[in-house]
């Protein structure tokens, strides 16, 4: 994400390549709720760093 983040600042020209993913089944995610705070607190990290 930070990587994307360096990129975008330095002009070059990003592109989203969308993945479909089907609905699981049975079971439940494996990400750890401590991965999703990461992220949330990167994303915030890269907004301040964007607009101050």
């Amino acid at each position: 994400m930070g990587t994307l983040f360096e990129l975008d600042q330095l002009g070059y020209e990003i592109k989203e390549i969308p993945i479909t993913f089907q609905d699981r089944k049975k079971g439940v995610s494996k990400i750890p709720k401590i991965e999703i705070l990461r992220t949330l607190k990167n994303l915030l990290i890269l907004f301040v760093k964007k607009n101050f």
